[in-house]
C-alpha cells in the first residue's frame, strides 16, 4: 500500500484480521520511526483485481501477477 498522503510505499511486518467475507483489516508495524509506527486500513474486496481501501476511499488496483 501507498502512504493515503505522500502516495510512498509503507514497509514493515503486515497483519491480517477478517472482518466478513469481502472485508479485512491489514495493519502495519512501519520500520520507519515516526508518529505513527503502527497504522491500519480497513479494505473491502471489489473484484479480483480491485480493492476499496475505505479509510481513504481510495481503490487500490493490482499491476501485477
Amino acid at each position: 500500500l501507498e502512504h493515503p498522503i505522500t502516495s510512498e510505499p509503507i514497509t514493515g511486518k503486515w497483519y491480517v484480521e477478517e472482518i466478513s467475507n469481502d472485508r479485512f483489516t491489514l495493519t502495519v508495524k512501519k520500520r520507519q520511526s515516526g508518529l505513527n509506527p503502527v497504522q491500519s486500513f480497513t479494505l473491502r474486496i471489489i473484484d479480483e483485481n480491485t480493492l476499496l481501501v475505505e479509510n481513504s476511499g481510495r481503490e487500490a488496483k493490482r499491476i501485477a501477477n
